[in-house]
């Protein structure tokens, strides 16, 4: 009995650690971009 509880934390750990990485991987993808963006719009910018 504690067992299969222990499996089943377990298992919910396992799944919200890989949901969080994937959210993560996410957000950086994100920011990444928006700061690609940003620093050829400021570049453009410049040249007026």
């Amino acid at each position: 009995m504690r067992m299969g509880l222990a499996n089943k934390l377990l298992g919910v750990t396992l799944g919200a650690l890989s949901m969080g990485f994937d959210a993560v991987r996410h957000v950086a993808w994100f920011v990444s971009y928006q700061v690609d963006r940003t620093t050829h719009e400021v570049e453009g910018s410049d040249e007026s």
